[in-house]
């Protein structure tokens, strides 16, 4: 597909799409002192399992936790940062984010990293209890924040509306609650809904 640019952007575009579904968008900028991408999945919170509140972003938060090729919990944020960069990821209503940068010489290692996440990932149910407490720990920090109270009281308004939802999760809304507990939830989340048709890179 044709892409529409400003005349002023000097920037290369080209949109591809793979064999398996995955959009890509491409964007080449000889000028650019760190190569970037990014995943975004189109679904969220409204997705989670009614048993899971907060299934979804603590979903984010595993993928995080190595994969069969790069299986250390911590490799691909410690990759990122030695190579001048960052990763970081964040889970809405119906999106979920994932995205990195690193130095330009080190963005082929980054990719294949960073493209294990979605291809596959452990999962390892030895991280649940962390990962669950990182989660625990955003809700209880934010959960007091002005623009969060107010958000919970506009939600409020719409009754049974699916956006009517706990969206970040906590220990309780993510306690075991079905036969395999949170792990087996946890993983027929990610076979169901991580299928690159569904997802757009760049």
């Amino acid at each position: 597909s044709e892409v529409v640019v400003s005349p002023n952007d000097n920037r290369t575009y080209r949109l591809i799409a793979l064999d398996n579904g995955l959009e890509v968008m491409l964007v080449s900028d000889p000028t650019a002192e760190k190569s970037a991408a990014a995943l975004s999945i189109g679904l969220g919170a409204a997705s989670d399992p009614d048993e899971y509140p907060g299934m979804a972003h603590y979903l984010e938060h595993m993928l995080f936790m190595g994969s069969e090729k790069y299986p250390d919990p911590d490799g691909f944020m410690a990759f990122t940062s030695e190579h001048g960069g960052m990763s970081n990821a964040y889970t809405g209503l119906e999106l979920t984010n994932y995205m990195m940068t690193v130095n330009n010489d080190a963005l082929g290692e980054a990719l294949d990293r960073f493209s294990r996440f979605f291809s596959s990932p452990l999962l390892d149910p030895v991280y649940i209890d962390k990962e669950k407490n990182a989660v625990n720990a955003e809700w209880s920090m934010r959960r007091e924040q002005d623009f969060r109270i107010t958000y919970r009281l506009a939600r409020k308004l719409l009754g049974n509306h699916p956006a009517n939802r706990f969206q970040i999760g906590n220990l309780e809304s993510l306690s075991d609650k079905t036969e395999g507990g949170l792990h087996t939830a946890t993983v027929a989340f990610f076979q169901k809904y991580y299928s690159a048709n569904l997802m757009k890179a760049s």
